[in-house]
Order: C-alpha cells, then sequence, then structure tokens
C-alpha cells in the first residue's frame, strides 16, 4: 500500500516544498507515495499555474489538491470527505512573519493569531483523524518554531524568530502537539511539532534575510525527521536537524 501525506496550507513557501520534494519521491518510488495539499482557492493551486514545461511541473500535476480555508469549518470537513486514508498529516498553514511586540498586539489582532494557528490546525486534525486512524503510521506533524521555546525565549537575550502573537500562538500550538500525543497515544498516533529554521520565504524574510537558509534544507531535514518518529519520540519538539529544541 501507498504511502499518503497530505500537507495543509501547501501555496507557497514551506507547505509547497513539502509537496515538491514529496511528489518528487512519488514520481521516483513509481506512485508508491500519494500526495495532497490544500490551497484557499483550486484556481490558484501551485499545479493550476503552471504550463508543463518542466519535470518540476508535471510533479506538481500528479498531487491532489483540495481547496481548503482553516477558518472555514465546511471547507475543512468537505476536503477530509475526499481523503478516505491518511498516514502523515502536516500542519503548516499559519499567518505571521512582522516582528511586533505583544504589548503592540491588540485583543483583535491577537485572536485572528489565534485563529489561524491554533484553532486552525485544531479544527484540521479533528477533520483527518477518522482517515488517520485507517492509515499504517497514523503521524501529526505541526510545523512550529523555535519562537514558540518558552525555555529558549527566557534565557536569551536576543529572539528566537518572531515576537509577540506569532510566539503566543507557537508555544500554544506546542502545547496542542503535547496534548494531542497523549491523548491519542492508544490509538498508536504519533504527534509531534517541528522547526523549521529561519527559512527564506516570503515570512521569513520580512524579519532578515541574509542568515535564511534555503526552504529546500530547511524541508528535506523536516521530512528526515518525520520518517524517522516513532511512538518513543512522539511528543518531542524537534528543529530541522533532528536536534530536540527545549520547550
Amino acid at each position: 500500500m501507498p504511502t499518503s501525506y497530505l500537507v495543509a496550507g501547501a501555496s507557497r513557501g514551506i507547505g509547497l516544498e513539502f509537496i515538491r520534494q514529496l511528489a518528487r519521491q512519488q514520481q521516483e518510488e513509481d506512485d508508491d507515495v500519494v500526495v495532497y495539499g490544500t490551497v484557499r482557492n483550486l484556481e490558484k493551486a501551485p499545479a493550476s499555474l503552471t504550463n508543463g514545461s518542466s519535470s518540476q511541473e508535471a510533479e506538481l500535476r500528479r498531487v491532489k489538491w483540495l481547496q481548503l480555508d482553516t477558518n472555514e469549518q465546511s471547507q475543512v470537513d468537505e476536503a477530509a470527505r475526499q481523503v478516505d486514508e491518511l498516514d502523515v498529516l502536516i500542519v503548516n498553514a499559519a499567518i505571521g512573519g512582522e516582528d511586533l511586540d505583544l504589548m503592540d498586539t491588540n485583543p483583535s489582532l491577537l485572536s485572528q493569531y489565534l485563529q489561524n494557528n491554533v484553532v486552525g490546525p485544531h479544527r484540521i486534525i479533528l477533520a483527518f483523524l477518522d482517515a488517520l486512524r485507517k492509515g499504517k503510521q497514523k503521524k501529526i506533524i505541526l510545523i512550529s518554531s523555535r519562537s514558540g521555546s518558552m525555555d529558549m525565549q527566557a534565557k536569551s537575550q536576543q529572539k528566537h524568530g518572531s515576537a509577540g502573537p506569532y510566539s503566543v500562538t507557537k508555544a500554544a500550538i506546542n502545547m496542542c502537539a503535547i496534548q494531542l500525543a497523549r491523548e491519542l497515544k492508544p490509538q498508536g498516533f504519533i504527534v509531534n511539532p517541528l522547526s523549521p529554521g529561519w527559512v527564506s520565504t516570503d515570512m521569513g524574510n520580512k524579519i532578515v534575510n541574509d542568515k535564511a537558509m534555503p526552504v529546500e534544507q530547511s524541508v528535506g531535514g523536516m521530512l528526515n525527521v518525520i520518517r524517522s518518529l516513532t511512538l518513543e519520540k512522539s511528543a518531542t519538539f524537534y528543529h530541522y536537524d533532528g536536534s530536540v529544541v527545549p520547550w
């Protein structure tokens, strides 16, 4: 049976690179991998914007694209109905990138961050649980950030990534991973947050671009971590290079 992956939030950046590398694996392994990618608008899905002129574009056309807005319950439910069985769920959808202090964040903006970065991923996980239960690997991966590490933020004189609302939501998604790992462990689920590092994407470059790594390096490392995960490693916070990030 093929291994199935779904990447939520795959229109660009880290999510799209996950799709590219998984689609390449799919082609190399002769369809032994099934890849789903979600976007807010199917008309703007990466595959629909290509003309098939390169091998990379051809790879993207093998992906099964689903329309999904994390804040729209009906869309999430409809996307989940189109996936019968799933091995690995990678939840990448999030907003952020502005170096904004919490004292400069009004309650409405903080609520928006929480809805997109915490409530939305929770909604997606619940919707795809039935498909994951039918899968072989039962892995749930939450793309987090070292800016959500309370230990690193408290002990360092410098900020690790974005400050303010983004860090708050990433700390919250880390706790979601811990709680879900505990609750789903009896069913054989593996749940982990991953830190992609400082990556050269639209979000990462809003803060700094001279130290950002290529997205290919980050995603390649995270895929290696994902493939190595076992039930014993569940509820551990990993960096893209396989090192453990303190909570």
